[in-house]
């Protein structure tokens, strides 16, 4: 896709934005952000857009995510489908039965979708009493793929410094709203099965596909260093290291048996890629304290274990010291916030859909996808500009689909991932070999019973 192809989309796009919301001779100002968290899969602009006739008509921010060359193809179309998806359907759906108010879990919109009592909307546009929106999604097809969000920028959210990790007060903020996320969908699956199913139709799990095992082998096979990376305190030929290359063996090999394909209690829609560039913080500007959370970037949603999302946030996105000190508190605070969302809702027995026992069982099955996932996530989420454009030549290069990525191993790295294996061992949660079996003989009866 050329610079060129890009410009005459987003202009397109604009235009209609600018026509929708009433702009008579409308200005754009183009703030191009072709950086991380975005950087590895998406274009990112920032757009203003200004009246020039009506000098007091106030002005608009918008965002604007472009798929990149890099990762052309029908799985990105796929992303950019269920993004528009999810904020035009869904999302409204759960922000109503919820009767959630501001502050939202995530940018809302009118309602619509397979309720009775939602109203006829335009496939593009969503409500305009709501700040923060869609505001245009590409039809399905069509090249660039691309989605237009209201910018929570001039309300002041930024993505959290990636040079530390997050402490109790980010995670404490992000795992309440990954709790509202998760209660509405389990709340929307038991009050409204009818509606939720129609939903549910238009998300699916993209990375078990051949298409997106290809894509990420590379590193698969970079991430099967880790044994290797944790080996002085968990040497050669140990228990712990076995139980690890066998592990991250079967990940590389079948990356789906780790990710509870089969549905069971408790599942709902996850965000399946939530770590901390797919969120945005709000600060206190005199004390600089964290005081609100969104979460972004819905691509990859679908209905599985709703412990991914928990543990990729606590496993991903903090050091060892921080789990020490709070993770039984944040738990504790992310299950409670799900039955309360189930309560409000209606549901009369919250404790009957998500028990405490339930999601101790899932962050037993989820932890074995959060550890494989962690180095992986080292690798893209807390890279710097350098890894972003290294990362972009590579899988540029057509016969890199078959190679190795090199990981690159630091003592930060190191450390990480030690603790974050002495931890998964100390709850018991490393699976023994011949549980790794079990878990890809039932993936692959599963896969073969759906064919």
């Amino acid at each position: 896709m050329s610079a060129a192809a890009v410009t005459v989309a987003l202009n397109k796009a604009l235009a209609e934005i600018a026509a929708n919301e009433g702009f008579k001779k409308p200005g754009f100002h183009f703030d191009s952000d072709d950086t991380p968290p975005d950087g590895f899969t998406s274009l990112v602009h920032r757009v203003t857009i200004t009246d020039k006739e009506d000098r007091q008509k106030p002005s608009l921010s918008v965002i604007s995510k472009t798929s990149i060359d890099v990762l052309a193809g029908d799985l990105n179309s796929q992303f950019y489908a269920t993004e528009g998806h999810m904020y035009k359907t869904v999302l409204p759906a759960m922000t109503k039965i919820a009767g959630f108010s501001d502050p939202l879990p995530w940018p809302s919109g009118r309602r619509s979708g397979p309720f009775p009592d939602a109203p006829v909307l335009s496939p593009k546009v969503l409500d305009r009493s709501v700040a923060c929106r869609c505001y245009y999604t590409s039809e399905p097809g069509t090249s660039p793929d691309m989605v237009t969000l209201g910018d929570l920028g001039p309300e002041g959210f930024v993505v959290a410094d990636r040079s530390v990790r997050m402490d109790e007060a980010h995670c404490r903020l992000a795992l309440a709203q990954l709790a509202r996320f998760h209660g509405a969908g389990l709340a929307l699956q038991a009050l409204r099965p009818d509606a939720f199913e129609a939903m549910r139709k238009g998300l699916h799990n993209p990375w078990p596909t051949e298409e997106s095992r290809e894509r990420v082998m590379p590193f698969y096979k970079g991430i099967k260093i880790t044994p290797d990376v944790v080996q002085d305190k968990f040497p050669v030929g140990s228990e712990v290291n076995k139980r690890l290359v066998k592990l991250f063996d079967a990940f590389e090999s079948n990356n789906g048996a780790f990710m509870d394909p089969v549905a069971g209690p408790g599942f709902t829609l996850i965000h399946s890629d939530c770590h901390v560039n797919n969120m945005l913080f709000q600060y206190d500007k005199a004390s600089g304290a964290v005081k609100q959370c969104r979460l972004i970037d819905f691509q990859m949603v679908f209905h599985g274990n709703p412990a991914i999302d928990v543990v990729l946030v606590l496993f991903v996105c903090t050091d060892k010291p921080m789990r020490d000190k709070h993770w039984d508190a944040l738990l504790r605070g992310y299950h409670d916030e799900v039955q309360a969302v189930l309560k409000a809702c209606g549901v009369p027995d919250p404790d009957a859909v998500y028990p405490w026992q339930l999601l101790q069982d899932q962050l037993v099955t989820a932890s074995t996808y959060g550890l494989c996932m962690t180095p992986l996530y080292h690798c893209g989420v807390f890279a710097g500009p350098e890894v972003v454009s290294e990362v972009r030549d590579f899988f540029n290069i057509p016969e890199n689909k078959t190679k190795t990525f090199p990981i690159r191993v630091t003592p930060t790295f190191k450390s990480r991932m030690e603790g974050l294996v002495e931890d998964v061992v100390r709850w018991g949660w490393l699976p023994s070999e011949e549980e790794v079996d079990r878990r890809v003989a039932a993936h692959a009866a599963h896969v073969n019973a759906t064919l």
